[in-house]
């Protein structure tokens, strides 16, 4: 999709979907956003590499990300339970599924692939698993992550 303003050149802004998508050369992308995206993508790090090689420098980023489990535990947080076989299980042969990453492992990816965090929202939830519940691989997982049930980043592209 296309949107054009009022006296602008036609291509002064353009819009892609994940089914829209076409090549994108290196660092042409002044702002790039999902709402609620990134808590499905199975490989984080390919991703925020991606997003670091299409965003220009000084480019900016939003990303709004569901940390839930997306109804597949009965507590909120308890997708975090669940050990790495039973989560394969359930994840079962979907293209597509929950990711189970913290907000803290965006954050590290984020600078890894050269963006600073310029605002970070957190929305908490009270309640949910307990940390003597977590799975072996989240129990490294901070207090602060274990109750973040959303964020919201706003991030820009070093260089």
């Amino acid at each position: 999709m296309r949107l054009q303003c009022a006296g602008m050149p036609e291509e002064t802004l353009r819009y892609y979907t994940w089914d829209t998508l076409r090549p994108t050369a290196g660092g042409e992308v002044d702002l790039l956003f999902s709402h609620v995206v990134l808590n499905h993508a199975a490989d984080l790090d390919d991703m925020y590499a991606k997003c670091a090689r299409w965003v220009r420098p000084g480019g900016w980023m939003s990303h709004q990300i569901d940390f839930t489990c997306l109804g597949t535990a009965r507590q909120w947080n308890g997708h975090w339970a669940y050990g790495e076989f039973a989560w394969k299980v359930i994840a079962g042969r979907r293209p597509y599924f929950v990711c189970r990453e913290p907000l803290g492992s965006h954050l590290r990816l984020l600078d890894r692939h050269g963006f600073d965090v310029v605002h970070l929202v957190r929305g908490q939830m009270m309640g949910g698993i307990k940390r003597e519940e977590l799975a072996p691989r989240w129990r490294g997982m901070s207090d602060e992550d274990l109750a973040t049930q959303t964020g919201f980043i706003v991030a820009r592209r070093r260089g």
